[in-house]
C-alpha cells in the first residue's frame, strides 16, 4: 500500500463522510454495519440493500462487501477525489471497465480502518491476514482506560484499532505488530486519519520498544489456544496459553510506576488443576496488582468447531480434519474448558500485589474504562486499605453506589403475593447480580456514606437482639463482596 499524502487523506475522508460511509450512515442504510462471511451468507442481503446505485451503496458494495462495481460509479461514488488515485494507493484496482476493491474500509466513530477483504481469510493461504474490527477488538477498546496519560503501546495492533482509540488520550503512541503487513495497513490507516502521534513499528511482543516505559499498554493478542500457527492474528505460537503468560510476565519491565496494562486474553482449566491458581500465578513476582473479568467459558468441542468454521476454508474433509487434530491437541493437554478474559495490571509500589477475578457477561456493550479504575480502587481498598482488616473496616463510612438496584421477586399463593427472593444488581457493571438475604438488606438500610460500618452492624444487632460481634462476624465476608462487586463504595 501507498501511505497518502496528508492531502489526499482528507480529501478521501471528506468524499466517504459527505456520502454516508460513517457508522451513523451505514447503520441507518443496513441496520447494523456487516461484512459479508462464508457462515452467515448475508451477501444476497447486503447487495439487495444497497442495488440503487447512489454513491453510498457503491462504497459499502466496494470497500465492507469486497464487490467489484462499474468503473463509472466508483469514479462518481469517489469524486472529486480521481479513482487513479485511490487505486494508486492500494485500495483499488480497474479492469475490464470495472473496479475491484483490493482492501476493505471500516468506519469507526470517527475512523476509518482499511483492513484485508474477507476472501483472503476465506482462501486460507496467508498467514499474514490483517483483520478488521472484531467482537474481541470492541470488548478491548470499552475495557481500555480513557483518562490522558503520555505514552501508550499497543502491542498486536493489526490494523491499528487499538492505537487509534488510544491516540485521542496518549500523546504518544507505539502500535507494534510482528506481522509486516499489518504495520503496513497501520501506518497507512495512521495517515489516512492524521494521527501523527502514532508510531507502527514491526516486532514480537516488546523487541521494538525494549528499553522504553509506558503509562499505559493494551492488547488484543493472539489468544487463540490451538494445535499451530496458522495466522499471525491468532495463534500466539506458544503451548495452550503460554503466549499470553509470557506477555503478563514481561510487561511490568515497560510499565512506569503506577501504569497500567490491559490484555485480552485466553487460559484453559486443566483437569487437576485449580484454574484460578493457573490465572494468579501468571502474576507472581510480577509487582502487579492484577483485576481480571471473565467473560466466558466454552467446552474444548465447540471452541475448536467454532474457530474452524470462523477462520478455516476448504471443503468439508478439510474441516473435519482441522477439527480434529484440534480437539485432540485440546483433549491430549487435559482441557476441560477455555476462558475468555480481560485482564488490567498495574504496576504498584512495593507491599504485597493482589489478585482478583470476576465472572461477567459474555461482552461488554459499553466503554467500561472508569469502571475498571473503580475496581482497582476497590481492590486497593481491599487489600491495602482499610478493607484488609475487620477493625479498620467495621471503622470505616460505607455508601451504596448510585448505580445499585434492589428488586423483589414475588409469586402468588393461596394467602396473596408472596415474596420468593430479593435480587441486588448494579445498572452498568452488571457484575454481581444475584439473591440478597433479609438481614444483608436490613444491613444495607442502615448504611448511609455517614455512619461507619460498625454503627449500622450495632443498629443491626439491636434489629435483631444479637450480640453485635456475631452479627459482624456473620456480616463482614458479604460486604467485602459487595465492595468488590462495586455495589458499597468507601465514602472516606
Amino acid at each position: 500500500m501507498r501511505i497518502p499524502t496528508p492531502s489526499e487523506a482528507e480529501a478521501l475522508r471528506g468524499v466517504l463522510t459527505a456520502n454516508g460511509f460513517t457508522d451513523e450512515g451505514l447503520i441507518a442504510k443496513l441496520g447494523e454495519i456487516q461484512l459479508p462471511t462464508r457462515r452467515t451468507g448475508n451477501l444476497p442481503r447486503l447487495l439487495r440493500l444497497t442495488a440503487s446505485g447512489a454513491p453510498q451503496d457503491t462504497l459499502a458494495r466496494l470497500f465492507l462487501f469486497g464487490v467489484p462495481v462499474p468503473e463509472e460509479a466508483a469514479r462518481a461514488a469517489l469524486a472529486p477525489v480521481p479513482l487513479e488515485t485511490v487505486c494508486s494507493l492500494g485500495l483499488l484496482t480497474r479492469g475490464n471497465g470495472r473496479a475491484a476493491p483490493a482492501a476493505a474500509i471500516h468506519p469507526y466513530g470517527s475512523l476509518l480502518l482499511a483492513f484485508d477483504l474477507p476472501d483472503r481469510l476465506a482462501a486460507g493461504a496467508a498467514s499474514d491476514v490483517v483483520m478488521g474490527i472484531t467482537a474481541s477488538s470492541v470488548d478491548c477498546a470499552h475495557f481500555t482506560v480513557r483518562r490522558p496519560v503520555d505514552s501508550l503501546l499497543d502491542l498486536g495492533t493489526g490494523c491499528g484499532f487499538q492505537a487509534f482509540l488510544g491516540a485521542e488520550h496518549a500523546r504518544r503512541v507505539w502500535a507494534v505488530d510482528r506481522c509486516a503487513r499489518a504495520v503496513e495497513f497501520a501506518r497507512f490507516n495512521a495517515a489516512l486519519n492524521a494521527l501523527p502521534n502514532v508510531e507502527c513499528l514491526e516486532g514480537d511482543r516488546f523487541e521494538p520498544v525494549r528499553g522504553r516505559r509506558f503509562t499505559q499498554i493494551v492488547g488484543n493478542l493472539p489468544f487463540v489456544i490451538g494445535p499451530a500457527g496458522r495466522y499471525l492474528y491468532r495463534d500466539g505460537g506458544f503451548e495452550l496459553d503460554g503466549f499470553c503468560r509470557a506477555v503478563v510476565r514481561e510487561a511490568p519491565a515497560y510499565l512506569e510506576e503506577g501504569g497500567l496494562c490491559q490484555l485480552m486474553c485466553e487460559w484453559p482449566h486443566i483437569a487437576g488443576q485449580d484454574w484460578r491458581e493457573r490465572l494468579s500465578s501468571w502474576f507472581d513476582g510480577t509487582g502487579c496488582d492484577a483485576w481480571v473479568l471473565k467473560l466466558g467459558e466454552n467446552d474444548p468441542l465447540r471452541y475448536a468447531e467454532a474457530w474452524v468454521r470462523e477462520t478455516e476454508s476448504g471443503g468439508a474433509a478439510d474441516g473435519a480434519r482441522l477439527f480434529d487434530a484440534w480437539a485432540e491437541y485440546l483433549e491430549g493437554r487435559g482441557v476441560e474448558r477455555i476462558a475468555t478474559g480481560l485482564i488490567a495490571m498495574r504496576r504498584a509500589p512495593g507491599g504485597r500485589n493482589w489478585f482478583h477475578v470476576d465472572g461477567w457477561p459474555e461482552h461488554l456493550s459499553a466503554p467500561f474504562g472508569e469502571g475498571v479504575l473503580r475496581g482497582m480502587a476497590l481492590g486497593d481498598f481491599l487489600h491495602r486499605g482499610a478493607g484488609a482488616r475487620d477493625e479498620s473496616l467495621l471503622a470505616a463510612r460505607l455508601a451504596i453506589a448510585p448505580e445499585a438496584r434492589v428488586t423483589a421477586q414475588n409469586a402468588w399463593s393461596p394467602d396473596g403475593w408472596r415474596l420468593l427472593e430479593t435480587r441486588l444488581g448494579l445498572q452498568g457493571w452488571p457484575r454481581h447480580e444475584g439473591a440478597l438475604p433479609p438481614n444483608l438488606l436490613n444491613l444495607l438500610n442502615y448504611i448511609d456514606g455517614r455512619r461507619t460500618l460498625g454503627e449500622a452492624v450495632a443498629l443491626l444487632a439491636g434489629r435483631l437482639r444479637a450480640p453485635a460481634a456475631q452479627v459482624a462476624e456473620a456480616c463482614l465476608p458479604a460486604v467485602r463482596e459487595l465492595i468488590a462487586g462495586g455495589f458499597l463504595l468507601p465514602s472516606d
